[in-house]
């Protein structure tokens, strides 16, 4: 679930980062959402084993990117090699990015550019980008056409997992459970899960409306992954939603 940490990182980062304008890119087409107006009475979870996955990253510092002493982020000093890319604050990656293949060294990043993998924020905004460490040198990824050069053939079920949360910025979840704190909408939640479709994959994760007045959803998102590095996202539907109400701009 959201964490404490995840929340104080995206309240802090929309604080101090500007609004940018929409990408050059197109946007990922959301389908339509998959709504429910009762409350059902009992929700049963598929769970599902995590893959035990790791992602070797970079030591901060030693790129001119030390903890800011406020906060605790690390922010990019503007001599820094990753600040010239456009990073201005790095964050250690999800490490169920460690599927990718190749394997290289990678580090999170949010841009103060037009171009990115995925937004995050509320009322301000920002953009999250990977940084990889390949042949002596650091290669900014801040497009689905990068990802897809940096990756592609995707080949095998945890290739696709990582794959697919690197470009959509989506969440994985495992060890679900019940809470008093939720009200659920399906008599069944499956945890996250990765389906082999001919030489695609279709990949189970999960979004979570951060922003905005009332009680928060939680959704279930579909995702193509195809073996040449196309992201589709193929359906989403309302599963729960937190019983308390909540304001975060």
């Amino acid at each position: 679930m959201i964490t404490m940490k995840f929340l104080f990182k995206i309240m802090f980062l929309v604080s101090v980062i500007p609004i940018v304008a929409s990408a050059c890119h197109p946007a990922l087409k959301e389908p339509e959402i998959i709504t429910h107006s009762e409350i059902v009475e009992q929700t049963k979870i598929i769970n599902h084993d995590e893959y035990d996955l790791s992602v070797e990253t970079p030591p901060f510092e030693s790129l001119g990117c030390p903890p800011d002493k406020q906060s605790g982020l690390n922010f990019c000093s503007s001599d820094s090699v990753l600040r010239t890319m456009g990073c201005v604050y790095v964050f250690t990656p999800n490490s169920l990015l460690g599927g990718l293949e190749p394997i290289y060294p990678l580090i999170e990043c949010a841009l103060d550019s037009n171009n990115y993998l995925y937004k995050s924020g509320c009322m301000a905004n920002f953009n999250i980008g990977l940084v990889a460490y390949k042949d002596g040198g650091y290669q900014l990824i801040d497009s689905e056409s990068k990802l897809r050069k940096m990756y592609a053939p995707i080949e095998l079920d945890e290739e696709a997992l990582s794959y697919a949360i690197a470009g959509t910025g989506l969440l994985a979840h495992y060890d679900l459970h019940i809470s008093d704190e939720q009200e659920y909408y399906v008599n069944q939640i499956e945890e996250t899960y990765v389906m082999k479709d001919g030489e695609d994959f279709s990949v189970h994760l999960f979004d979570y409306r951060l922003c905005g007045c009332g009680k928060h959803e939680t959704y279930s998102m579909d995702v193509r992954v195809t073996r040449d590095g196309h992201i589709q996202q193929t359906r989403k539907e309302l599963i729960f939603r937190d019983i308390n109400l909540v304001c975060r701009d």
